[in-house]
């Protein structure tokens, strides 16, 4: 599995958690994850060290509120769209988390 859908593996499953317990507080740990995907994605289309892009994103601080992590959520799946799901695991995590979020909008 490529590095960049390990990491956005790893942020819907815990998109899936935060709706599921409605539980804002790991919020920051989806970002850092959908941040690593972005990086780790930029490197596979580059085939270029993107560290100075991997540093303007670690020095990007942002205040996540517990009541309002869906917005991350929202782009953790524009993400894993972009860069492309191959992996059946990580496949039924992205639409779990797409049918949640879903039913919660409506």
């Amino acid at each position: 599995m490529r590095l960049s859908e390990q990491y956005i593996k790893n942020a819907l499953s815990l998109s899936l958690e935060m709706l599921s317990k409605n539980d804002g507080t790991i919020a920051a740990r989806v970002w850092e994850n959908v941040i690593k995907a972005i990086v780790a994605f930029a490197q596979e289309k580059s085939g270029k060290d993107v560290l100075a892009y991997a540093l303007a994103f670690a020095s990007f601080q942002s205040e996540f509120k517990a009541g309002d992590y869906i917005p991350i959520i929202k782009e953790t799946l524009k993400v894993a769209e972009k860069i492309g799901i191959e992996d059946k695991e990580t496949k039924e995590l992205y639409d779990k988390v797409k049918g949640q979020l879903s039913q919660r909008s409506s």
